[in-house]
């Protein structure tokens, strides 16, 4: 696995696209070898991990890849690769899993901070309540769609059960309470 080549005029995550690809053909890695984390992978690499992603998302769109969260990154043979539909529906719940992230550390911030003023603290909560909302919506559509896909299925249904327990842990307070955040301990 070398580093990639600064003399070479192709970008960087080329480079390493090109290495696995080969490893692939060659018979290094094969069908079913799950790759090691985009960080451990990337730091072999010697790059970024946005740059490691960038080689993923090459070989993914080539069909020898595939990617999912919960199951890592496998190799696949390319006439076993899966329907773009698959692809599409496990990019945007990859997306859907990194925003429900985000608001679970917004909300989280709000709980270890100061207590913002009133006003502050029901904005604040307003718009993540807006985009729990939205965010519901899009899950409940890729659950629909994903319902031919079973190994997707489960994935939907933790999102749909991470978006429920984060707005139990979210919810508005009454007028001069607290907000009904998760302590330390429970946030684990």
């Amino acid at each position: 696995m070398p580093a990639p080549d600064s003399r070479d005029p192709r970008p960087a995550y080329q480079q390493i696209a090109d290495d696995l690809r080969a490893a692939i053909k060659d018979g290094r890695l094969q069908p079913g070898d799950r790759l090691p984390t985009e960080r451990e992978h990337a730091g072999r690499y010697g790059v970024a991990v946005a740059t490691y992603r960038q080689a993923l998302s090459v070989l993914r769109r080539e069909g020898w890849l595939a990617t999912h969260k919960r199951h890592g990154t496998v190799v696949v043979r390319p006439e076993e690769s899966p329907s773009p539909e698959y692809v599409e529906l496990t990019e945007r719940l990859d997306q859907i899993e990194e925003h429900v992230s985000q608001l679970t550390r917004q909300v989280g911030q709000i709980s270890k901070g100061p207590p913002p003023e009133g006003a502050d603290l029901a904005g604040r909560l307003a718009q993540i309540e807006a985009e729990l909302a939205r965010l519901s919506g899009q899950v409940d559509e890729l659950a629909y769609r994903a319902a031919d896909h079973d190994e997707l299925k489960q994935g939907v249904v933790q999102v749909k059960e991470s978006l429920a327990h984060l707005g139990q842990t979210g919810r508005l307070p009454d007028a001069g309470a607290k907000p009904d955040l998760p302590g330390p301990a429970q946030r684990r």
